[in-house]
C-alpha cells in the first residue's frame, strides 16, 4: 500500500512542478525599448485613465541621442497625442 501512495505522491509532484515550469514560460518579457541606451531621455509619458505610459513624441527631444531616437522609432511604441 505504501508503494501506491508513493507513486501517487510522486505523480502529483511531477504535475505540479511541470505546471510551474509552464507558468514561467508564460510570463511576459520586458519591452524591447528598455534595452536601448538613453531611451528615457527620448520618451514622454501620458496619463491614460489612472495609469501612465510611455509614448514617442513627434519630434526628437533635445537630450535624446540620434542613435536612441532612431532605434526607438523602430519599436512599436505609441505616439504621443500632443
Amino acid at each position: 500500500m505504501h508503494i501506491r501512495k508513493y507513486i501517487k505522491l510522486t505523480f502529483c509532484l511531477l504535475i505540479l512542478s511541470s505546471s510551474s515550469v509552464f507558468a514561467l514560460h508564460q510570463q511576459a518579457l520586458p519591452p524591447a525599448y528598455l534595452s536601448i541606451d538613453g531611451f528615457d531621455a527620448c520618451l514622454s509619458s501620458e496619463e491614460i485613465g489612472s495609469s501612465s505610459q510611455y509614448c514617442l513624441p513627434n519630434q526628437k527631444p533635445e537630450g535624446c541621442t540620434t542613435k536612441a531616437w532612431s532605434d526607438l522609432q523602430q519599436q512599436n511604441i505609441q505616439g504621443c497625442s500632443v
